[in-house]
Formats: C-alpha cells, structure tokens, sequence
C-alpha cells in the first residue's frame, strides 16, 4: 500500500482537542456536540488528499485515527460519563460522515465489546436518549467489528509494530542503566572476536598462522640465488 503522506500526530490531537471542548460545554447532548464540531469546521479534517488513485486509503487512515480516539473516550471507565458520551458522538458522527468508501468500522477487541455493553445500560438507565440512540444506531448498522487487534494487520502494520516494540525494548534496557549497557555490548564484541579467532586457529594452515619473519626469508631466497648460479 502506498505510504500515508501525512502525519497522523495532529489528527489525533484535533480529535482529543473537539472532545476536550465539547466536555468543557458540561453537557451530554449531541446538539452542542454538533455545535463544537461545527465551530472547529472539523468536516474539512477529510478535505486531507483531495481526490485520485489510493487517496481514499488516505482518508481512510484518517477516519481510523479519529475512531481510535473516539473509542479510546468511550471505553475508559475511568472517565465522567459526560467525556464518554462525547467519545461515543466522535464515533456516531466520523463513521456516518466519513467519505470512505466502503465505510471504515470500529474495531473492537473482547474486552471494549463488554466495557460499551456495560456503557449502554448504563446510559439507559440514566436516561441519556442521545446517547442512547447514538450507540443503538451504530449497532443497528455494523459499525462494530470483533477483531483480536484494534488496528488492521498488513505486513506492513505488522512490520512497524516488531521494530516499535524491538526498540521499545532497546530503550527499555538502555534507561535502566546504559553504562552497563555499553560495557556489557563491548564485552560481547570481544568475546566474539577472541572466539572467531580462536576458530580460525583451527582451520588455517600453520604457515598462514605464523609466517616467517621477512629478513629470514630473504636469506633463504639469497642462498637459493647462489646455488642455481
């Protein structure tokens, strides 16, 4: 697949900075959620690539940035209903709005599917109807898939995730104490080295191990010289 020609960094932040005003707002209907992404114009956020051959794989990656943040709110139960809900409207509003075609869904794994189980009993027996209806609506039209993964696997995705957790790891040993790291990647160096040698003093001829000095070879071939004349 193409490489996304954008950094996906800002279009997170654009996401969290809607959810943060419309939480600022203290309310949990969808009309003054629908007010906040009207004040932010954050339709044109799809306005990303104009249009060509691969470009709605760019939006796509998009629409699925702006979910992941969505489903992200929704599903922390650590947070106030009211942020929750306004997750949950990041989600209604970019998958029916979204230009991609065919639609880009939510991606669930286990957990999240019984976390927003739980969610929506929730919000009907507080009675939040817009919030209510929001989330029967995209169960009513598929906008969930069960997935092991929270991001479709490619080859690529897969490859990117093996070098982020191989440097994660790096890191990992490099901040626990990095002088001992050094010390410990040149001792192996080392040992590598004296061991290929060692190696090949087993394999290598004695007259390439220890050649003779020059000078006797010189008088050898001087001698040599005086007996052919």
């Amino acid at each position: 697949m193409e490489n996304f020609p954008y950094n996906l960094g800002p279009i997170r932040k654009d996401g969290t900075t809607l959810l943060e005003n419309f939480y600022e707002k203290g309310s949990v209907c969808f009309k003054d959620f629908q007010e906040t992404w009207n004040k932010l114009s954050f339709y044109y956020i799809f306005c990303l690539g104009g249009a060509g051959i691969g470009e709605n794989l760019h939006k796509s990656k998009v629409v699925e940035m702006l979910l992941g943040v969505g489903l992200e709110w929704m599903c922390d139960e650590g947070r106030e209903v009211q942020g929750r809900v306004g997750g949950l409207y990041l989600l209604y509003a970019v998958y029916f709005v979204q230009p991609c075609d065919p639609k880009v869904h939510i991606r669930l794994v286990v957990p999240n599917f019984m976390t927003i189980r739980h969610f929506h009993e929730q919000l009907r027996k507080e009675k939040l109807s817009d919030a209510d209806y929001a989330l029967s609506r995209l169960k009513g039209e598929d906008a969930f898939f069960i997935c092991c993964k929270p991001r479709l696997l490619t080859l690529e995705t897969w490859n990117d995730m093996c070098s982020q957790m191989e440097l994660k790891k790096l890191m990992s040993q490099w901040q626990s104490n990095p002088i001992l790291s050094i010390k410990e990647s040149v001792e192996e160096a080392l040992e590598q080295y004296h061991k290929r040698k060692q190696d090949l003093s087993m394999t290598l001829p004695p007259h390439l191990l220890h050649p003779p000095a020059l000078p006797s070879q010189l008088e050898s071939l001087r001698a040599q010289l005086s007996q052919d004349s």
